[in-house]
This record gives structure tokens, sequence and C-alpha cells, in this order.
């Protein structure tokens, strides 16, 4: 029977008399079918009933944040702390009172941090333990808000690694206190004793910040196919990407430079370039009770996109290709391969069509410096940029090299 309002004495009756149910054969009186459980009037217990927050948002955006707390005690609890802290901060306290049994939805409006984070929301009714409760494992709840700060990067404005933090909380223990007992030994006499009790509905959490760290890494490469000997007196159909290395081998030589960094004016070549992406992400959360702390998941990807400007020998710009993700590679940590786009494929004399990946350089176009530079754009949590520059030395035309058929103009 739940007792009425007001009343703490509970009872549970075994084939009671009258019943429509009754087992009338049971022998009477029946004086142990009745239990009886009269719960203490000073028996308090709060509860934080839930915790609701936003799982993203962005940075300095403001955000409602909802509680809902709970009275499960029998009597009204008066000047009840409740108290929302984001990762080790107060950031609000407030005290109420509660009828017995009563449930409180609350709110309020937090502004996620001006930069890149994973915030740590929580809420504790009571966190102070002054007013004496039977459970206080149920006072605490907590999650996570990952703050994003997209922030528009440029050659002028580059990040190459970034470290942050995360509080997880742990259950470390449990409180104890001391209790004293006694029994009586064979000659009639009191032994008295004392003994520790665990309070496994008391745990102790405590807060551990852990830093991670990521990194965005790159390498460029270039290819002009120059550095393969070639002889001008005796062609071959195999000579057509290295046509100039006739003169370009020796040349580099004499100047201790990489033939395959340089070419024609008119001609190709090749641009590589190999990205690292590197996280330590959840490699260190820390080990509590009860399966505590646990993993916030996720994972974070490498760069978005590279590209590659071209400059001319004077320096004027002439275009910016996209180069594309090898399918082999990284989508996440890890190297990934990002090359030139194919171009229309075309058709030689003997019929082969031939399919590359280069950029050309104009026929027209002066000795001296050609400049790519790479944009390694926007990879992992704190969107990762770098810029890398590398150099083709233009040395000379493609009409030096007109003793086999000659790539198209316009190629």
């Amino acid at each position: 029977e739940v007792p009425a309002a007001g009343k703490l004495l509970y009872q549970a009756t075994i084939n009671p008399i009258g019943h429509e149910a009754e087992i009338k054969e049971e022998i009477k009186p029946r004086l142990d079918n009745t239990a009886e459980y009269e719960l203490k009037k000073n028996a308090f217990d709060l509860e934080v009933v839930s915790l609701v927050v936003p799982s993203q948002t962005t940075a300095e955006k403001i955000e409602s944040i909802h509680t809902t707390i709970k009275n499960n005690s029998a009597v009204e609890v008066s000047a009840v702390l409740i108290q929302w802290k984001a990762d080790t901060t107060i950031i609000k306290e407030e005290k109420l009172t509660f009828m017995p049994g009563e449930s409180k939805p609350l709110s309020f409006t937090w502004r996620a941090p001006d930069q890149e984070a994973i915030v740590k929301l929580s809420v504790t009714v009571n966190p102070q333990q002054t007013i004496k409760e039977t459970n206080y494992a149920n006072n605490f709840q907590y999650k996570f808000v990952n703050v994003h700060n997209f922030v528009e990067r440029s050659c002028q404005d580059t990040l190459e690694a970034v470290s942050w933090e995360v509080t997880y909380p742990i259950i470390t223990g449990y409180h104890t206190h001391e209790e004293n007992d006694c029994t009586m030994d064979k000659e009639g006499k009191p032994c008295c004793y004392s003994y520790t009790v665990t309070e496994y509905d008391n745990p102790i959490w405590e807060d551990v910040t852990v830093t991670y760290h990521e990194s965005l890494s790159a390498q460029v490469s270039v290819n002009t196919k120059q550095g393969v000997p070639t002889d001008p007196k005796n062609p071959r159909p195999a000579d057509r990407e290295s046509r100039g290395s006739w003169e370009i081998i020796p040349y580099a030589q004499k100047q201790g430079l990489d033939p395959n960094e340089i070419t024609r004016a008119g001609y190709g070549f090749e641009v590589t370039v190999e990205t690292t992406y590197e996280n330590d992400w959840e490699t260190k959360v820390p080990t509590g009770l009860e399966d505590t702390a646990r993993p916030i998941g996720g994972t974070f990807s490498g760069p978005t996109g590279v590209y590659a400007e071209f400059y001319d020998t004077n320096k004027h710009f002439v275009q910016e290709v996209a180069l594309e993700r090898t399918p082999e590679s990284s989508l996440g940590k890890g190297k990934a391969t990002w090359v030139l786009p194919q171009l229309p494929p075309y058709r030689l004399k003997s019929g082969e069509f031939v399919y590359e990946r280069k950029h050309y350089t104009d026929e027209d176009v002066k000795d001296g410096e050609y400049l790519i530079r790479i944009r390694v754009e926007y990879a992992g949590k704190n969107n990762l940029y770098i810029c890398l520059l590398k150099k083709v030395l233009i040395w000379g035309s493609m009409y030096d090299d007109i003793y086999t058929t000659p790539v198209p103009r316009g190629r």
C-alpha cells in the first residue's frame, strides 16, 4: 500500500484477506504475510535528472543550457545549491527550495569561448554536501561541447601546429566514514570496535586536464622529365617528354642543379605534394573507477584541399589549380599524395593517346625562375594551414629541340 500524502509508512501483504484472488485455504491468522517499512523523515535524495547542451557550437555564440533537478525525498528541502561549471570554472550558482517529489526545469544562457575548444559543461546539486543525502551518486552530470572557430587563413597567416586542452571528470574513489559496533564476549562483557564504511553511493569526482596536439607538414616536388638522357642525333619516340635533356643535363651538372627541375619554355612539368597530418587525439584519456573517463569520440581529417599557384619568370600570376588526392591516400591521420588533374588527352601521329597531369608553360616565357606556390588548406580540428614554394628553372625554348615531332602549341 502506498501511504497517503504526508505519511511515510509503506506496507506490503501477501494473500490479503478479502481480496478477490485470496487463497482461502491458507491457515489463519496470517501474521507473517505483512511487511512494513517506514521511510526516514530526514532521508534526503536530490538528483540531477538531465543536462541538455548542444554538442556543437561556434565561438562566442550564446547557447541555452537546460537542467532538471528533482527532490526524491518525502519532505521539503530548502536552500538547495545548484552549481554549473565550464571545465573547472564556476559559471552559475543558485539556491532553490524543493517540495517533496518536486522536479524543477532550470535554464540559463552561456556564451561559448572565442576560440576553438572542447568544453566540459557540468551541473552539480548540493556540491558541498551540506545536505546529508542517502545517495550522492545522482548529484552530477556533464556533457562536452565542441566549439568551432573558423579563421580564414592565407600564406601570410599560416598555422602548422596547435595544442588544446580537454578536462575529463573521473571517479578517483569513494567517501568513507567510521562506524562503531559492540558484541558480547563469552563472559557476557561488551566488546566494542570501530570499522570503516565505504560509501559507494558517494563517489569522489576529480577533473583531469589533458593536452592534445596536432600538426601539418608537406613536401612539394616537380618533375620536368628532363633528367632522362636523349640524343638528338638518334631520336626515339620515348624522348617525347625529355627532348631538351640533351642540353639540360650537361648544364645542370655544371651548375649543380637537378635536371628534373629545369625545362624549356613551352614544355610542361608535373607537381606532386605529399602532406602529413598527425594528432594524438584521445590517446591519453585518463582512467578512473566505474569506467571513467568516457572518451568524447570523433576523428579529425587531413587537409580539405591543396592548391598550386603558378607565376611566370616575370612574377606574373598565370593560373591556380586544385590538386587531386590520390585514391590510396589517407583522409585522416597520416600521409596523402596530391597531383595535378589530368589534362584532356591528345593523339600523336602514331595514333597513341597521351594522358598527362602537367602544368604547361607558355612558349614565349623568358628564361628565369618559374614559381609554384602551394597552399595546403584547413586540416584537423584547428584548421591548420601551410604554404610552400617551389621553383622550376626555364632555360631555353622548346624550339631549341626540334629534332622530333614537337608538342602542339598551346600545350
